[in-house]
């Protein structure tokens, strides 16, 4: 626990005022995103407020949605269901007796935050949200392991991707909401491609 005990009392007031506004400006985020994140609505609900447009700097969303004729999967919460890899890339100067070389690094990120959309008639969807530096980044989708799915309606024999399994991006500090990723039915093939 952090002791604030040192700190001017001006400077903890307008860190709680901070945390407080902050607090306010969130409670009704959820019901502005609805089942569906898109730049209008983060733009939308950002306009015209410094501390929203500061809450989203540097965030990326995104969502996996499917047909409910594909099933559904077998855990509590649909998010579940899948992994969410976040990746990024960054060089650095490497010095070794006096010569440099530059080396690519590749910085792993916390799985961003996921959850369930509001369902529709047709489809299931999971949205998800992470913050991400301004470098090269790679978001890849995966089914989480050991996850069975129950099918509604008997389809043909296949199985389920995820189109596209990543997506690669030069991130910015403006919030960056992704093309959805989409789980499909393959059929089976019997050659290679």
């Amino acid at each position: 626990m952090q002791d604030n005990s040192q700190l001017p009392q001006s400077v903890l007031v307008h860190h709680t005022l901070d945390y407080i506004a902050v607090e306010r400006e969130l409670r009704d985020f959820p019901a502005t995103l609805g089942s569906t994140v898109t730049k209008e609505r983060l733009d939308g609900w950002a306009k015209d407020s410094v501390i929203r447009t500061d809450i989203l700097e540097g965030t990326i969303w995104g969502s996996i949605r499917w047909r409910k004729t594909l099933g559904r999967p077998l855990v509590s919460t649909l998010a579940a269901a899948f992994v969410i890899e976040h990746l990024s890339w960054q060089e650095e100067l490497d010095i070794v007796n006096g010569a440099g070389r530059w080396i690519r690094l590749t910085v792993p990120h916390a799985e961003p935050s996921k959850w369930d959309a509001a369902e529709n008639d047709e489809f299931y969807q999971i949205n998800f949200m992470g913050n991400s530096p301004q470098l090269e980044t790679r978001i890849r989708v995966d089914f989480a392991p050991n996850v069975a799915w129950d099918r509604r309606i008997p389809i043909i024999a296949g199985y389920n991707d995820i189109e596209p399994q990543w997506r690669w991006f030069a991130k910015g500090t403006a919030p960056r909401v992704l093309p959805r990723f989409e789980v499909i039915r393959k059929p089976f093939s019997l050659t290679d491609d």
